[in-house]
């Protein structure tokens, strides 16, 4: 075997001992850093796993794919020690080495696991049955809003958090073209080139919204419905254009479940001055409801179950919520336990 190919060998060898959290790109705290490493151009993770793998201290490293930086770290880390990229700027690759990770720390399997009693769930090694937004955002304050690995009625996957308003897990995504049926208004996923979920476009984890509400022992629960038009004023440049944000909060007692297929009105504030009540005079301001009565309105958010206004979700034609035209591009439902 000539030298190069025993040498890419070795290469592949040892880049089979170093796993990543799909999507996590970032960086673990200075305090844990080890020593760092100036690849030359073209240098790939297995170089940088290579460095680490010859460092018995090394547990995980970060290669900088601009500057290729290698930077080596004496543990696997976890959410806690993580400085999370921004959604718009993944540069930092993370990858962590196999059966290392103590509690609250990152895996890909429970053999990763090296604490007795712990489990991979949501990709951290936990002995916690549910991991959510919130559990994250309660272990790190300050990620960004991101997708996240989280483990829900035990099914790993993949969400979107809203960590600057305090953990809250996604559970709908809908737009006024969406053609929605009885069954997929509650569990639908369209997917991204990568394989990984678009939850951006049309989606639905609403069969997960009990298993979240019931995750936390706290009495309450806090859901907030949102919707976003965005107005060009004639501008093909997106800097000139008018993104128009409206967001209603309720606290509702965990007995009360988005799920339900009766309209309740439960004391609700809005995010700035713009109102939600529906000035046609049908109807006020409901918690989000299913509908099974033959309308073309699958989720309501009227007690007027006959109103036009308030629709969430739709068989067909436009959302519609406060005359005479307020047509919202998307609507959403996130959720916090």
């Amino acid at each position: 075997m000539s030298l190069r190919r025993l040498l890419l060998v070795l290469a592949a060898h040892i880049a089979t001992g170093c796993l990543n959290n799909q999507l996590y790109f970032g960086r673990l705290t200075s305090s844990l850093e080890l020593e760092s490493f100036s690849l030359r151009d073209g240098s790939t993770a297995c170089n940088c796993c290579g460095l680490c793998s010859q460092n018995a201290a090394c547990l995980s490293f970060t290669l900088d794919k601009n500057s290729r930086q290698c930077t080596l770290y004496s543990a696997v880390g976890g959410p806690a020690e993580f400085n999370r990229d921004s959604q718009w700027n993944h540069h930092n690759q993370f990858f962590f080495m196999p059966n290392s990770s103590r509690t609250g720390e990152f895996c890909r399997s429970d053999s990763d696991c090296v604490t007795p009693g712990d489990a991979c769930r949501g990709r951290i090694c936990t002995t916690d049955q549910t991991i959510t937004c919130r559990d994250l955002y309660q272990i790190n304050n300050e990620l960004p809003n991101h997708r996240y690995w989280a483990y829900i009625a035990g099914k790993e996957m993949l969400v979107k958090c809203s960590m600057s308003r305090g953990g809250y897990t996604l559970l709908l995504n809908a737009s006024p073209s969406a053609r929605w049926t009885v069954q997929s208004r509650v569990n639908l996923t369209s997917y991204k080139e990568d394989g990984t979920p678009d939850t951006d476009g049309l989606y639905s984890i609403l069969w997960a919204a009990d298993h979240i509400r019931d995750s936390s022992p706290d009495a309450t629960y806090s859901v907030f419905v949102g919707g976003t038009r965005v107005d060009d004023n004639g501008s093909d440049n997106w800097r000139d254009w008018t993104f128009n944000h409206r967001r209603i909060f309720f606290t509702p007692t965990k007995d009360v479940s988005l799920l339900g297929g009766v309209p309740l009105s439960l004391p609700y504030t809005v995010e700035h001055s713009e109102s939600f009540q529906y000035s046609d005079g049908i109807g006020q301001v409901s918690f989000p409801y299913l509908q099974d009565n033959g309308s073309p309105i699958l989720m309501h958010s009227n007690t007027n179950a006959a109103s036009p206004f308030g629709g969430l979700i739709r068989t067909g034609g436009p959302i519609r919520w406060s005359p005479p035209a307020d047509y919202p591009d998307d609507v959403y439902i996130y959720i916090r336990e």
